[in-house]
């Protein structure tokens, strides 16, 4: 997502059992007024990035299985690689994992890719979590968004966060993540898929020398009251 990276939503943090760094509550997002249906809003988003690029190549988005680790694998170390400071995992601690523990990942959580219709080759990747605690069971956090970038400006990237939303409004009243400040690409994206800021946290993550902040984005309320 210039530089246009889809990536650092809630940084690729690992819930089930693959635990890294998730930020304060679990992932990470203001109120806004969810008034008219998800699909509507989804509609838009999706139309005001496909006019920003006149590629519009034909895609699939599906959730993903333990068969997909390969791929999932490759597109994962891919992010961590070109784009540490939008992931609170890194490369160097993913890279040494066997294909066992990607499959796992993919077994136990929710993860939804995408890539070029009629293919099983993965272009895009983003991740869904539903926090296990009673007391934030209400929230779910959209994570670990990567698209490669021959798939940048394809729609792609919006179908994944369709995807995720679609998924949510279901068992949540509201998604959170976290995107590098600096990533404003990856902001605009969900802004236009109705997500709002509602906080920064600065030095949020420190790589060598260089700290990063995160802005803190949410969509809330999915469902009606």
């Amino acid at each position: 997502m210039g530089w246009l990276p889809v990536v650092s939503a809630s940084h690729g943090a690992n819930p089930g059992t693959n635990p890294v760094r998730q930020t304060k509550d679990g992932g990470h997002s203001a109120m806004m007024a969810y008034s008219r249906p998800f699909s509507d809003i989804a509609k838009v988003g999706y139309g005001a990035v496909m006019n920003e690029d006149s590629r519009k190549l034909p895609f699939e988005t599906r959730r993903l299985s333990a068969s997909d680790a390969i791929g999932y694998r490759d597109l994962r170390l891919d992010g961590l690689r070109a784009h540490p400071e939008a992931f609170g995992a890194s490369w160097e601690e993913e890279a040494t994992q066997p294909l066992a523990w990607f499959a796992d990942r993919l077994e136990r959580n929710v993860l939804f890719g995408g890539g070029s219709a009629g293919t099983s080759e993965l272009m895009g990747v983003v991740g869904f979590y539903v926090p296990s605690s009673a007391k934030q069971r209400h929230k779910g956090v959209l994570w670990g968004m990567f698209v490669q970038p021959e798939a940048r400006g394809t729609g792609l990237g919006p179908s994944l966060v369709a995807r995720v939303l679609e998924h949510a409004m279901q068992i949540v009243e509201e998604v959170r993540l976290t995107v590098v400040a600096t990533n404003t690409a990856a902001v605009r994206l969900y802004e236009r898929a109705g997500f709002e800021q509602y906080g920064l946290e600065r030095r949020a993550l420190k790589i060598g020398n260089d700290y990063h902040d995160e802005a803190l984005m949410a969509l809330s309320p999915l469902r009606p009251g």
